[in-house]
């Protein structure tokens, strides 16, 4: 009983403290990323869905001496990664994308992660190589492997048209609608990438396909996909 008093007091405490950073100003979560005081990923994606538009040049600035740092610490590779990708996008830099992209492919023991496929996506690549290595991965089934599968397909939704039929018929050919929310973005990616650029504006209801759960016991907050786009930051212009 004490044990489980214990760990009800430690979740709660986690709860009040990411909230408070969730709300805490860009210079504030800029000072912790720095000191290496935890919560790096949550403070990442913190800046990156919600505080993105508020970087000024300045945070900008700090945010890249940051990136090689993460490094360093404990389970910090993982961080760094993931920082990189979101400058790629907030920069809207797809040259420092392809570098980092290119460096992925170089290195055999290290594979396009979740963030770098999305960050094709959010920046909307359409370079061969990476829209044959996205459509090879929604190809490629088996149970260990679908989430690999789910975020190359989210990846050439945001892409959109560009993506070209073959990701289409891919997604259509190798993804099964297994649950509503993997049939509604399946839908919504084939829809997008077999219609014209036109008939699609950025969802209004969320940041690049993603929103912040406030529902937060447990494991605290997060941000998860949104309902209205499912994931991909872009609706229909009929909506």
């Amino acid at each position: 009983l004490r044990a489980q008093q214990e760990e009800n007091r430690l979740n709660i405490e986690r709860v009040r403290t990411l909230r408070a950073w969730q709300e805490a100003p860009i210079e504030e979560l800029l000072d912790l990323l720095e000191t290496g005081s935890g919560g790096d990923s949550f403070i990442l994606d913190t800046l990156y869905y919600a505080r993105s538009a508020a970087l000024s040049p300045a945070h900008l600035e700090r945010l890249n001496v940051i990136a090689p740092n993460l490094n360093f610490r404990s389970g910090g590779g993982r961080n760094a990664d993931m920082l990189e990708c979101y400058l790629t996008v907030i920069e809207d830099n797809p040259a420092r994308f392809f570098r980092y992209w290119d460096l992925l492919r170089v290195n055999k023991t290290q594979s396009p992660h979740h963030e770098v496929m999305l960050a094709a996506g959010d920046l909307q690549i359409d370079r061969k190589d990476v829209l044959n290595y996205l459509i090879g991965q929604v190809a490629r089934n088996g149970l260990m492997r679908f989430f690999h599968q789910f975020d190359a397909m989210l990846a050439l939704g945001k892409i959109g048209q560009a993506a070209g039929e073959a990701a289409a018929a891919t997604i259509e050919q190798h993804i099964y609608e297994s649950s509503d929310s993997v049939a509604s973005v399946r839908r919504l990616a084939i829809a997008r990438i077999r219609s014209p650029r036109d008939d699609w504006r950025r969802c209004d209801m969320c940041f690049r396909g993603k929103v912040l759960n406030t529902i937060g016991e447990g494991l605290g907050l997060t941000f998860v996909p949104c309902s209205r786009c499912f994931g991909l930051g872009h609706v229909s212009v009929r909506e």
